[in-house]
């Protein structure tokens, strides 16, 4: 059974000019995925609505953080994400952005790609090599 989602699964706090920490926390198992949010019109709406957010912004919210965001179980254990078999990730000779690789073979280098500085941003990156989004 589906559950609705809830303002109250979320946490919004400022970050910093046009930035908003956001937290979503599952109902059922506890797991949460913590994301810097940067859309404003997604934050206002949700923040500002008279009543209760409707469930496409939330759900909209939802997708942004815990595709964006990093994962933790319900104790607060960082959830490393998984790399399908045959593909790796591993930090550029720089140091400075992650490379992907397809069986030793790089398939994928760009220092300009602000997603490729983290860990979670480059698997997103991998799987839109393999085609996995819909």
């Amino acid at each position: 059974m589906k559950t609705k989602l809830s303002i109250s699964d979320f946490s919004i706090l400022p970050s910093g000019f046009g930035r908003y920490n956001v937290e979503y926390q599952t109902p059922r198992r506890g797991d949460s995925w913590r994301a810097e949010v940067t859309d404003l019109e997604l934050i206002d709406e949700i923040r500002n609505a008279q009543g209760y957010p409707t469930q496409a912004a939330l759900k909209r919210l939802r997708d942004d953080v815990k595709n964006s965001g990093v994962h933790f179980d319900k104790h607060g254990r960082k959830i490393e994400p998984r790399v399908p078999s045959g593909w790796t990730l591993r930090k550029s000779v720089s140091g400075d952005h992650w490379d992907v690789y397809c069986y030793g073979v790089l398939a994928y280098s760009d220092s300009a790609n602000e997603d490729m500085y983290t860990y979670d941003g480059a698997r997103n990156m991998l799987r839109q090599l393999r085609g996995d989004f819909k």
